[in-house]
């Protein structure tokens, strides 16, 4: 029997995501949105994937628990926008790591944020909750300058739990490090 392999984003939902992204005329957050349900359906259709979905800001709300129901996945990306202040990251890992506390197989957060982190559980810390709990996390950072603190926890973060960093500047490099965070 092949396990499943879930996979929960964990999206930064917080102000600073309404930024215009590259040369594009959409914000950064709409452009993660189009670009996740661009992605993440034809993975979930070729492989044995659940799929779920986190968004934080000064809080971190889950709003889908993993799934393989591709017309589910897509409702809930489609409605992902920005919700506020701050930016809580740690906080947004330990609720992708309760929604895939009881599911069998291989656990994966892939985070997207553009950093400015300043609320909520340090990224670092959490990370050692995830790893303890078996999942792996990437972490996508989508056309932001990270403030060196950031780049400290991110890296921590990385180191604890496995997982890789993307830096990506446009759409092109969002769907590639998309498609390997998730496929990794």
């Amino acid at each position: 029997m092949i396990l499943a392999t879930n996979v929960t984003y964990v999206v930064d939902a917080s102000l600073s995501m309404k930024k215009a992204f590259g040369e594009l005329a959409l914000s950064k957050i709409d452009v993660v949105k189009e670009t996740l349900i661009q992605v993440v359906p034809k993975v979930v259709e070729k492989n044995n994937y659940y799929v779920g979905l986190v968004v934080f800001y000064k809080h971190a709300f889950p709003l889908l628990a993993p799934t393989k129901e591709v017309r589910s996945i897509v409702n809930v990306f489609s409605r992902i926008r920005v919700l506020g202040e701050g930016t809580a990251p740690g906080n947004g890992l330990i609720e992708a790591v309760k929604v895939m506390r009881w599911n069998k197989g291989s656990k994966r957060a892939v985070m997207i944020t553009d950093g400015g982190f300043n609320e909520g559980v340090p990224l670092d810390i959490a990370a050692i909750y995830a790893s303890s709990s078996g999942v792996k996390l990437h972490i996508i950072i989508i056309g932001g300058k990270l403030i060196d603190m950031d780049a400290v926890y991110i890296g921590r973060a990385i180191e604890t739990c496995g997982g890789e960093k993307y830096v990506v500047n446009d759409r092109a490099q969002l769907v590639q490090a998309l498609y390997k965070a998730t496929l990794s």
